[in-house]
């Protein structure tokens, strides 16, 4: 089969910017025995009128707090960002599986002085999404990432572009092109088939 064309231009300066906004979270105890024992997700540095904070999972923080209850070495880190969760105020919302982590204007700045996108929407809470909107998402899933310590490994992203079909009144689905579902190696353009190794992914907030 032959290869997709290559990306144009502007697709590579979306998918930047995807991958801006897509923090990468690690967590664990400082001194492990494998690989196994360092976790991973992805979270978003929002900023508002009221103040900035980490938004992700719930379940990833409940795990990560699990983490510092077990191990007195823990390691909580948003990208350059180190946060000792012990000491930090938490909210969480089971319900929608959504949590987040208050952060002071210091900890913003790093996080952008390092190269992060802060997304500053227009209005908080903000516009949910409506059928028929293209969606574009990304994050570092697990099953594709090749950690060997806290000092070795990579974070591999992956992003994926679709459409809105249905929507409820905290979710929605979506559905990529039918008569585009190429997926390919944004680095060498070699065709993947990375979805299928992913065993599903969880959702999580959108933003308009």
């Amino acid at each position: 089969m032959p290869k997709p064309p290559p990306a144009p231009p502007w697709m590579r300066d979306l998918l930047r910017d995807v991958y801006k906004s897509a923090i990468p979270l690690t967590f664990g105890p400082w001194r492990v025995s494998g690989p196994a024992m360092i976790r991973n997700a992805t979270c978003s540095a929002v900023r508002t009128e009221r103040g900035a904070f980490l938004l992700t999972a719930e379940h990833v923080i409940a795990r990560a707090l699990d983490t510092f209850k077990a191990s007195a070495d823990a390691v909580f880190l948003a990208a350059c960002l180190a946060l000792p969760l012990q000491n930090r105020l938490v909210h969480h919302h089971g319900g929608l599986d959504l949590a987040t982590i208050p952060i002071d204007p210091g900890e913003l700045d790093l996080l952008e002085r390092h190269g992060q996108r802060i997304i500053r929407p227009l209005v908080w809470p903000p516009q949910p999404a409506e059928a028929g909107d293209p969606i574009i998402f990304g994050g570092f899933p697990a099953a594709i990432r090749e950690i060997e310590s806290w000092g070795q490994g990579a974070l591999r992203s992956v992003t994926s572009a679709g459409v809105v079909t249905t929507v409820v009144e905290d979710w929605f689905s979506y559905r990529s092109d039918p008569a585009d579902d190429s997926q390919f190696d944004a680095a060498t353009g070699d065709e993947e088939d990375l979805l299928g190794r992913l065993d599903g992914g969880g959702g999580g907030p959108v933003f308009r």
